[in-house]
């Protein structure tokens, strides 16, 4: 899977504040069930990764610069007895101590599942957005061996000693988008190679390329289609392939020749997918050259709801889930319309079936029975804002055009004149790649502009252009500079004192819905205040103080041009002396849920007492 950013990159691009405010917002990213994490070591930035991305029970888990590699990627399922366990997506084998060692040095690795105390572990909270995480069988850390910076150190367990070598930082893995075709139709190659500016956004941020083995010609001297693989390839700039079969194909179609032909032009291929059934010798020849995750793909109408239900196509697709590396559920939007076969709980029911576990699920966005103008797009849209509304994040999103012989789709353009995402194939990849990384940055907390005699009483502290301070200006809201909260009571009078300041969270777009992920970390160091945030009169502060943050889905989606009023008030008791220490509250807006390493925004506030009153001239501030 692919970081859409790169931690290390990030921290060292960064002054000691903001790398200090960051690792505090992540405090607040809640480790979540069924998520894929790297896990950043803060001392040196370097992940945890399985040595020589080894599939074998006993290989070691060292160090090593990140590289978006499975084996540097780890899900977290919840034990529910207070400890988790880790699995590494490269192999399916979990993070254990090796020997049951109750050592100092205990070498940390990779073993099949057994359930014994030394394959759990539970993560704590430092405090300042790093974890430590904690054997059972032990009771030991997770410890770069000899506070090592260097790729390649030894991770083993040890006693706490503080140290940042023993402070792990959970990253997000964010979820990734396929684009391709299905078949030999014009959605498979001519679709996309006709027109290589209509989809240059595309091409440039989707993951890679999306292939069925019915596109393929498993003759390798075919020189015009491997041509056509090679110019495909050029287009991406990253050069994953994704490789659809299934089980009732030709034996004509070898996995292995369909492979190599792939390797000839892609990497990988990163993932296989396998449809209508599984068996062990395709299972084994997907493995050809390297191994990598196969799902089992399903059509979601045929399991008939919820796959934990006891009927024929649920049992069915249990099985193969469970023989597999995880799901991945066909997806004609036609079908999703209608909700042919309660197929809206069949696919969010088998993300959840395989993230519970420890498996990766796939979802496809296809044309397929959409009918004509711009259904396939806005059927689409509904699927994707149906998996959020129901936390059924899949790892993978693709989309694919098949079946042109029953419906011709545009592939491109990707965008309309105004940037708005157009009905067509990869105007569908293009308006997705949008909605989960807002890299226009659409999303925006803004202050209303007030002042205390004269003086700026809050602002944010972000960089901006010229441009956007006179839009700031135009419309009112405060320029984007430090931020101040002045409590004002008379000097030596015990009392508490209160204040309300409004966060107004924008959205710009006029085409763009955002469900972006909004986080608060409080520091009082001595804890003599408190913050409480409401948004249209409910108490949010719970969820974004303690629970991951608060997601702005269902009834409080971001449409296009929506706004959302957050009024957050900070109080503080003062003691004898009239005295209080500062302390700060910090937001971070996060681009989405299912990109949540993403911080397109931040805001920072410095709580002081004072003791000289103050009038306050703006409303929109109550004291």
């Amino acid at each position: 899977m692919i970081a859409k950013r790169r931690l290390a990159v990030l921290l060292g691009s960064l002054g000691a504040a903001s790398v200090l405010f960051f690792t505090s917002l992540l405090a607040c990213l809640a480790v979540t069930n069924g998520h894929t994490y790297r896990l950043i070591s803060v001392n040196s930035t370097l992940v945890a990764d399985v040595d020589g991305a080894s599939t074998s029970n006993g290989a070691i888990v060292h160090q090593w610069t990140d590289n978006s590699g499975p084996q540097q990627e780890w899900t977290t399922y919840d034990l529910g007895n207070g400890y988790w366990r880790f699995v590494n997506v490269n192999s399916g084998k979990s993070m254990e101590v090796g020997g049951y060692s109750t050592a100092l040095g205990g070498q940390i690795q990779q073993w099949d599942w057994v359930g014994h105390n030394w394959q759990q572990w539970s993560i704590q909270s430092v405090g300042d957005g790093s974890f430590k995480i904690v054997n059972r069988g032990s009771g030991l850390l997770m410890d770069v061996e000899g506070d090592s910076l260097t790729a390649g150190a030894n991770i083993h367990q040890w006693s706490d000693l503080g140290n940042s070598n023993q402070h792990w930082l959970f990253q997000d893995v964010a979820t990734e988008v396929y684009i391709g075709g299905g078949d030999t139709s014009a959605g498979a190659f001519d679709g996309y190679l006709g027109d290589p500016n209509g989809w240059q956004y595309v091409r440039a941020h989707a993951a890679g390329y999306y292939i069925n083995n019915f596109a393929l010609n498993p003759n390798t001297g075919d020189s015009t289609q491997n041509s056509k693989l090679q110019q495909m390839a050029n287009l991406f700039a990253n050069k994953n392939v994704f490789y659809e079969t299934d089980e009732a194909r030709s034996t004509d179609f070898t996995d292995e020749v369909q492979i190599d032909i792939l390797r000839q032009f892609f990497n990988g291929p990163t993932y296989a997918t396998l449809n209508d059934g599984w068996s062990a010798d395709r299972l084994t020849a997907l493995e050809w050259r390297a191994p990598r995750p196969i799902l089992a793909m399903q059509g979601p109408w045929a399991i008939g709801g919820d796959i934990n239900a006891n009927n024929t196509g649920a049992n069915y697709e249990r099985g193969a889930i469970d023989a597999m590396s995880g799901s991945s559920t066909d997806g004609p939007m036609g079908l999703w319309a209608n909700n042919t076969g309660d197929m809206h709980d069949g696919s969010y029911s088998m993300v959840k079936y395989s993230h519970n576990h420890a498996k990766i699920a796939m979802c496809m966005l296809a044309p397929y029975q959409s009918g004509s103008g711009a259904n396939f797009l806005a059927d689409g849209q509904d699927c994707v804002r149906g998996h959020e509304n129901n936390g059924a994040r899949p790892d993978v999103w693709v989309v694919s055009y098949y079946a042109a012989q029953l419906e011709q789709y545009p592939v491109t353009p990707e965008s309309n004149p105004d940037g708005s995402a157009a009905g067509t194939v990869t105007g569908m990849a293009y308006w997705l790649l949008n909605h989960i990384n807002d890299p226009s940055h659409f999303a925006r907390l803004i202050l209303p502009k007030t002042k205390l005699n004269g003086t700026l009483l809050c602002s944010v502290k972000h960089s901006t252009s010229l441009s956007e301070t006179a839009r700031l200006h135009h419309t009112g809201a405060l320029p984007r500079e430090a931020t101040d909260i002045d409590l004002s009571v008379p000097a030596g009078v015990k009392r508490t004192a209160s204040r309300t300041v409004h966060v107004e969270l924008l959205n710009e777009s006029k085409w763009l819905d955002l469900c972006p992920v909004l986080y608060a970390h409080v520091d009082d160091p001595r804890h003599q205040w408190t913050v409480h945030f409401t948004m249209g009169g409910k108490d949010i502060t719970n969820a974004l103080v303690n629970e991951g943050g608060f997601v702005f889905v269902k009834n409080q989606r971001l449409w296009p041009n929506a706004n959302k009023d957050i009024a957050m008030t900070v109080s503080c008791k003062t003691g004898s002396s009239g005295i209080a220490v500062p302390a700060s509250v910090r937001l971070g807006l996060m681009a989405h849920p299912w990109a949540a390493d993403k911080v397109n925004e931040t805001m920072s506030f410095h709580m002081t007492v004072h003791h000289s009153p103050r009038l306050v001239s703006d409303s929109r501030i109550s004291g």
